[in-house]
């Protein structure tokens, strides 16, 4: 069976006059039935617009039969997949798909118990989430035959490869509200699952960024020669994650030392969000959780360095996009009528350290964490920083073990009022979303001051321009100048000069 586009998989559920229905032949320079390497290449030595040629690897990878996998056909609600190829409509789902696109990587990554706690270098993450990349994914489907555009020349050009990667990411958030995260996964797992080989740890041996032994090196330099605590035994029961919680939420608030000489917790007011009773809500299985896993995720990378065992570095790159998902996923269908732009300030103020670190906070994970400090040291207390890492090594850990759709409930329970908070004003919190307001604040100024200022007399009353070029010369006058006699009738057969 012919290969088609997802768009022509519903086209008999479209009107005859949509323009997106069928695909513009012009854009169409290979059959969507090439092998795959053809139609990743298809566009290498297009001029205009340029496509930059992808050159991930030496050599493709090693493309199973079938692929790339198809995409669930959307015959529930076609107008989803129309949308998301409808440039400059199509904003939430391309911001949905991005979301989908990094969590589904990282999911891949971490599939194998043996690299699940291996930390992945941002050098091999950062290829397959850029533009270039993804646009030539959306080549595998033939995105950039479907594209709306005012009929004309445009319409048979083929888009650049920013369009065609949002229009991918796009329908990628579509198919994240049409058939939700499992079946996404299993989609777009497929699809980048020979890339992910190529790029994938090729052992278990487990390493640090420079950012974490730079951390360990500072720590250590802080404790000196104090002997240091030995290896804690974590407490896996469920009700020693939850013993009192809300109380250490409003205690922390207050900024002040954590520990005999840790770094202190910068301010975040919680007194605008509303809570509600029973909050937090437990974590969802966690008795399911394997021990090893959830001892990893209770282990920091510092402790690792000097005392062995895994750390929560793995789990916490996997936990850290799941949430970034399920906070995105929230505000995309529960705050539909918010701008772009304040999606994108909620989603900065719920993904900030010092929330992610409070709800590592009221989880009691500072009572669990195994972190290097010295023997003299009896706190509970951790850095804002360690309760961020292990709050997310934590929802990657329960991810491996139950999946997506419980720990999204929880997730969605736990964001919740955050989010709300933020949509009201009532979290302010993040230094980047303050950042992005006065941005906002300061072109909206600017529109203002322009759509205000009053146009001048001399522009309103301004002379018809008419411009008229002979040898080198312009005219801007209130007539056309009389040509020179030798040039009047060249001028006057091309219709320049009236006889």
């Amino acid at each position: 069976m012919a290969r088609t586009t997802p768009m022509q998989a519903i086209a008999h559920l479209l009107e005859q006059d949509n323009s997106l229905r069928d695909p513009i032949p012009t854009r169409q320079r290979v059959s969507l039935a090439a092998p795959p390497h053809v139609l990743l290449r298809q566009l290498d030595n297009e001029k205009k617009p340029l496509w930059p040629p992808l050159e991930l690897l030496a050599r493709d990878p090693q493309f199973p039969h079938n692929y790339p996998p198809n995409i669930p056909a959307f015959t529930n609600h076609p107008e989803r997949l129309c949308l998301a190829l409808t440039a400059r409509q199509n904003k939430p789902l391309e911001w949905l798909g991005d979301a989908v696109v990094e969590a589904v990587l990282f999911c891949r990554l971490y599939d194998s118990d043996s690299k699940a706690c291996a930390p992945v270098n941002n050098d091999c993450v950062t290829p397959l989430v850029n533009t270039t990349f993804l646009g030539h994914l959306g080549l595998l489907y033939g995105i950039q035959l479907h594209d709306v555009v005012p009929r004309g020349p445009d319409r048979r050009a083929v888009p650049s490869v920013a369009r065609v990667c949002n229009s991918f990411e796009a329908v990628v958030g579509a198919s994240m509200l049409e058939f939700g995260f499992a079946d996404t996964e299993q989609w777009l797992g497929g699809l980048l699952d020979p890339w992910v080989q190529l790029f994938a740890p090729t052992s278990a041996e487990i390493f640090l960024n420079s950012d974490a032994r730079t951390k360990y090196i500072t720590v250590m330099r802080r404790l000196g020669a104090s002997p240091l605590a030995q290896l804690r035994p974590v407490d896996l029961s469920v009700d020693s994650f939850l013993e009192n919680p809300l109380s250490n939420l409003l205690a922390v608030n207050i900024s002040r030392q954590l520990g005999a000489s840790g770094p202190a917790w910068v301010d975040v007011d919680v007194s605008g969000i509303v809570f509600p009773p029973g909050y937090p809500p437990s974590p969802p299985r966690l008795a399911d959780v394997a021990p090893a896993a959830l001892s990893a995720a209770m282990t920091d990378a510092t402790y690792h360095t000097h005392f062995g065992s895994v750390p929560n570095t793995g789990y916490g790159a996997l936990g850290l996009r799941l949430c970034k998902l399920a906070v995105t996923a929230l505000i995309v269908t529960r705050f539909d009528s918010a701008s772009p732009e304040e999606k994108v300030i909620l989603r900065a103020e719920c993904l900030d350290e010092g929330v992610i670190a409070r709800l590592g906070l009221v989880l009691n994970l500072h009572r669990h964490l195994r972190v290097v400090r010295s023997q003299e040291d009896e706190t509970h207390y951790i850095t804002a920083l360690e309760s961020k890492q292990a709050f997310e090594a934590l929802v990657g850990a329960v991810y491996v073990a139950i999946g997506w759709t419980e720990l999204f409930v929880w997730l969605e329970k736990l964001f919740m009022p955050w989010i709300q908070a933020a949509n009201d004003g009532g979290l302010r919190s993040s230094a980047g979303a303050e950042g992005w307001r006065r941005e906002r604040e300061a072109k909206n100024a600017i529109k203002v001051k322009t759509l205000a200022k009053p146009r001048p007399e001399a522009a309103i009353n301004a002379k018809k321009t008419i411009k008229l070029k002979t040898a080198s010369r312009i005219y801007a006058t209130d007539t056309p100048p009389m040509a020179p006699t030798h040039l009047i009738p060249h001028l006057q057969h091309r219709g320049v000069c009236m006889p």
